[in-house]
């Protein structure tokens, strides 16, 4: 599942990225239209000067003569340039013209189409061209055609084609060259803004996840944003409204089995008195039933009062410790009542130690109800098994008996789901021991896993608690 904030950067990346692509292709473009322009607008300056100052110059040294030159008399061209004209043309100026030939080409005509004038690297094909006036592409060249002010002459002037796409491409590669740099630091400021836009965001998340299913206190709604301050009040009128009935449940629960605890001993002792006064016989036998019925009563009044206990949470600390005391002091304090004082053995192999955040009543009652049930489902007379490996920081409760189904097997943790039935004649349970050991387990960040048959084994049971 991808999380908000990383959707959001994703998009408004791609989106940004998109934009500078299309931005920079429409720079491209604009910058080839106006560096288009401006080489016009230069050329047409260009021709413009050339018109004016070869108006009454006589053809240059670099000038290429025609057929259309030859028949002009030379008089009339120096004529021109006579001592105290005023029109000839200055060194500065034919300096000047000289060095456009580098770059452009032209041609400069009379009315009869003669050249008079011309210059530079001019095509053939362009020197003996006569385009109309105005600018065309001709033989890979621009060239723009304009006469003079008392249309007595015309020049065509003309600039190579490859020179304004170097000029171009030059424009437009320092602009793909600034893309690798604008594009990351871009997305760097999207990656900002939204991990900042996003922080409110994730301080809510961070506090629901920080509370686990047992932690109801309200959610934090100080300088929290406009937009997220209506879910924050609602959450914590839900988490205040569960609390209330969790409480009220656990209350009731507590109470209902503290007070019965008193009747339900009162009622043992007479029955037991009972037992003693009479005979042999069915009286005895009825007696007998009924104070099996009024000690299951009483375990099953001790279970809900452990299960209230274990909803409440108070049995997990702040840190970890090593609990094995209780686990080497419940196993002296089962073994002190069972008949077969070696059916309950600790098997220790590393060294004995095992972390948790459980607190010691916690621990116990919790180990407890995995040993209670082992034996109260294991066959007669075998062993059951209490297996501490401090390097995995796993405990394991494995007994002898009949395989579970694995339809069954998936149900046990449930509250009220009984086995299949206990062995030896044994009382069947209340249905809540493994429910209060997963309750118990799961506020601690303890792993409790079924297995049926054993593991290592080809029948069994075994319940494995692992912090992992």
């Amino acid at each position: 599942m991808k999380s908000l904030q990383a959707r959001l950067g994703a998009s408004l990346a791609l989106g940004i990225t998109c934009l500078w692509l299309i931005a920079s292709v429409v720079s491209g473009l604009v910058i080839s239209h106006e560096l288009g322009e401006a080489a016009d607008s230069a050329l047409r300056v260009t021709a413009q000067q050339l018109l004016a100052i070869t108006r009454q110059a006589p053809p240059l040294a670099g000038d290429r003569p025609s057929a259309a030159t030859s028949t002009r008399p030379a008089s009339a061209d120096a004529a021109a340039y006579l001592p105290g004209n005023e029109s000839a043309v200055r060194p500065e100026q034919l300096h000047e013209l000289a060095e456009i030939y580098s770059l452009l080409g032209f041609a400069i005509r009379d009315v009869d189409g003669r050249v008079l004038h011309s210059g530079g690297s001019l095509p053939d094909a362009l020197l003996e061209a006569r385009p109309a006036g105005g600018f065309n592409v001709i033989e890979g060249h621009r060239v723009y055609v304009e006469s003079s002010a008392d249309q007595q002459r015309w020049i065509l002037i003309a600039e190579p084609s490859h020179h304004r796409d170097e000029i171009n491409h030059g424009a437009i590669r320092v602009l793909l060259l600034i893309l690798p740099f604008l594009v990351p630091l871009s997305l760097l400021l999207v990656w900002w803004m939204v991990r900042r836009s996003m922080r409110s965001v994730t301080e809510v998340q961070q506090q629901i996840e920080s509370r686990g299913g047992n932690d109801l206190s309200a959610l934090q709604t100080a300088d929290m944003p406009r937009e997220l301050a209506p879910i924050a009040e609602s959450v914590n009128q839900l988490l205040a409204r569960l609390a209330r009935t969790l409480e009220s449940e656990r209350n009731f629960t507590t109470n209902s089995a503290h007070e019965l605890r008193t009747p339900i001993a009162s009622a043992l002792a007479q029955t037991q008195r009972q037992i003693a006064s009479l005979p042999d016989g069915a009286e005895r036998l009825r007696a007998r039933r009924i104070e099996q019925t009024l000690q299951e009563l009483s375990r099953t009044c001790e279970k809900l009062m452990q299960l209230a206990r274990a909803e409440s949470g108070s049995m997990v600390g702040d840190e970890t410790c090593n609990v094995f005391p209780v686990i080497d002091y419940l196993l002296g304090e089962f073994n002190s009542v069972l008949r077969e004082e070696s059916r309950l053995q600790l098997q220790c192999p590393n060294e004995e130690r095992f972390e948790t955040v459980l607190d010691f009543d916690g621990m116990a009652i919790l180990l407890r109800n995995l040993i209670d049930n082992a034996l109260k489902y294991s066959k007669p007379g075998t062993p059951v098994i209490v297996r501490l490996d401090s390097a995995a920081n796993r405990i394991s409760v494995c007994n002898q008996g009949a395989c579970v189904p694995p339809e069954e097997l998936a149900q046990l943790k449930a509250r009220f789901k009984r086995g299949s039935g206990a062995q030896g004649g044994a009382a069947m349970g209340a249905g809540l021991g493994l429910a209060i050991a997963e309750t118990i387990a799961r506020q601690a960040g303890i792993v409790i896993e079924l297995h049926s048959p054993a593991r290592g084994r080809r029948d069994g049971f075994e319940a494995s608690l692992s912090t992992r």
